[in-house]
Formats: structure tokens, sequence, C-alpha cells
């Protein structure tokens, strides 16, 4: 399945795996999660998943050495209520590097180690960071 900007899906498995996928390039993404409350937060420094902090108190959300964010939605905390999705590219400004430079990006949501199940392709960049 194809999203469109801001289509939402129920999602009905327990198991998900996030991927940020990009044609082969120099630039370097690291991706993130946020476990966010209801007032739009994350509550604690433990709700912020990245790579200097893959896994989430809960065991709920981890990034995987590949770059690949796992969700298990039976284990997110009550207090959550969204989680967000962050792609950035590492040392940017430094590098002088920006999404412009990344072709035929995606976000895949699939379940747990299937591939290809919701698909997001994200729309040319210029700029950004």
């Amino acid at each position: 399945m194809e999203l469109r900007k801001g289509q939402k899906v129920f999602l009905d498995e327990k198991f998900y795996d996030v991927y940020f996928i990009k044609e082969s390039s120099e630039v370097e993404i690291d991706i993130a999660a946020f476990l966010q409350e209801s007032n739009g937060k994350v509550g604690c420094d433990d709700d912020f998943i990245f790579y200097g902090h893959k896994m989430h108190d809960s065991y709920s959300v981890s990034i995987e050495n590949d770059g690949i964010i796992s969700v298990n939605l039976e284990l997110v905390p009550e207090r959550i209520e969204k989680i967000s999705f962050t792609a950035t590219i590492y040392d940017a400004e430094i590098r002088r590097q920006n999404f412009s430079k990344i072709r035929n990006a995606r976000v895949e949501l699939c379940v747990y180690k299937n591939k290809e199940d919701i698909i997001f392709p994200l729309p040319k960049f210029t700029v950004e960071t």
C-alpha cells in the first residue's frame, strides 16, 4: 500500500519495522523516534530513541544497527499517545550536505521483518537537513 501525505491507516498488527530507504549516496542518515504524550512532547529523556540511546526502557521501540526502528505496540506505555520518526543528515553543515542530494527516498512501515507493507514516498527535497 502506498500512502499519500496526510493519509492515515489503521495498524492491526503488534510488531512493525520502520525503514528509511534511499538510493545510495554519500549522505549519512540518522534516524530517531520520539514517544510523545498527549501534550505532543516527550515525557523524559528515555522517550527519545536515537543512535546514542537505542532502546526505550519499556522495550517498545528500538533502533537496530542497520538503521531500522522496531516497534512493539503491545509494550508502548499507556501514557504515550503518538510515536514520531525523524531522519536527519549526520554533520550536515560540516559536510555541506542536504536532502536534495538524496533521490527516491521513502519510508517503509513493515510488519516485523517483512518488506514493503506500507510505503510513503518522500517528496523531492531542497535544502532540508
